[in-house]
């Protein structure tokens, strides 16, 4: 171990790799602290703190260092070291209190083996001098809640069916389905089947379809209900046995304003893959995170508001493909002005 006195010091070991090649290449890592001190006979190699690598190595070995110590401590030494070298394990004391610290030196050898060695560094004398304590901070003052939902929209389909599902683009022959079924999140889901035909020319010429799904339980009229300062949104989602490895379904959320379908991000790359239930929430939806800009009008004087959501598929398959796929827990949280 090596000594410190006071309220501040450091000391220096020597850090060394070798290698013995009888009866097998071993390389080892050594800790030699200066003041270390071994029973006649004894010297490094027997050190329990070696770090031992091999067998089975070149001649010569690269280590990769790193090193360890607790807070208020600093220790380091040089990164690299080679068969044959040395280099110190710089230990600076700094304002740590009395006390037994260990220091962990780990090297990982070029062919990916790790071992470690620790080396003990005791501090003895006075403790460091505390700043001045400082006075109890005052209380802050209570957190404020963000605003509450003036309105929740949801639908659990657990109900009656309250959408329409209207086919908003397609190309000739694909088809479109909706049914509430079982095994949902949990319960009942809304499911959906798109059916998209083979195409001769998939890559110029793909086959397309997009549904959209507009809630008829509730809507929003700025001039009636006020204006908003925000949408969050919500639904889980499912895709079942999906046709192709990556297969996506297409997905947003919907707002429809006097005869314009503006849609927002829900998903990565507008468009989810799971095939268990998953949960996408995005909070704080304002007029410009929809399209096409500037997006819904949220003041008193925006025109009433629908909501919903789209599904689409393409496909540039010869074959066509089928895609099923689920929502559950449909929810839009809308965050009045006031």
């Amino acid at each position: 171990t090596a000594t410190a006195t006071g309220e501040g010091g450091s000391a220096t070991d020597s850090l060394w790799v070798y290698y013995e090649t009888d009866p097998a290449t071993t390389f080892q890592i050594a800790l030699v602290p200066d003041s270390a001190t071994y029973e006649q006979g004894e010297n490094f190699t027997d050190d329990p703190r070696l770090l031992l690598l091999g067998p089975g190595f070149a001649d010569e070995i690269m280590l990769d260092l790193t090193v360890e110590a607790p807070p208020r401590i600093n220790a380091f030494t040089n990164p690299r070291l080679t068969t044959g070298s040395l280099a110190d394990l710089d230990v600076d004391i700094g304002d740590a209190p009395p006390g037994t610290y260990p220091i962990v030196v780990r090297g990982v050898s070029d062919a990916g083996e790790a071992r470690e060695a620790t080396h003990t560094v005791t501090i003895t004398g006075p403790p460091p001098t505390d700043p001045p304590t400082e006075p109890p901070p005052t209380e802050p003052p209570p957190t404020v809640a963000g605003p509450a939902p003036t309105v929740v929209l949801s639908d659990d389909f657990e109900g009656p069916d309250r959408w329409t599902s209207t086919v908003t683009a397609s190309s000739d022959g694909t088809e479109a389905a909706v049914e509430l079924a079982g095994n949902g999140n949990p319960g009942t889901q809304r499911r959906m089947t798109h059916v998209l035909p083979g195409t001769a020319d998939g890559e110029n010429n793909p086959s397309q379809i997009t549904v959209l799904h507009i809630y008829t339980g509730g809507d929003w009229d700025p001039a009636r209900d006020g204006a908003l300062t925000s949408i969050d949104y919500a639904e889980d989602q499912i895709e079942y046995d999906p046709p192709f490895e990556g297969a996506a379904i297409g997905t947003r959320f919907v707002v429809v304003q006097d005869g314009t379908t503006y849609t927002a991000t829900i998903n990565e790359d507008n468009a989810y893959r799971n095939t268990t239930w998953q949960t996408t929430r995005v909070d704080g939806l304002t007029p410009a995170d929809f399209s096409p800009a500037p997006g819904p009008d949220f003041s008193a004087t925006g025109a009433p508001m629908t909501f919903g959501y789209l599904r689409a598929n393409t496909s540039r398959s010869s074959n066509g493909i089928v895609t099923r796929h689920g929502i559950d827990n449909w929810t839009v949280e809308l965050i009045g002005a006031s």
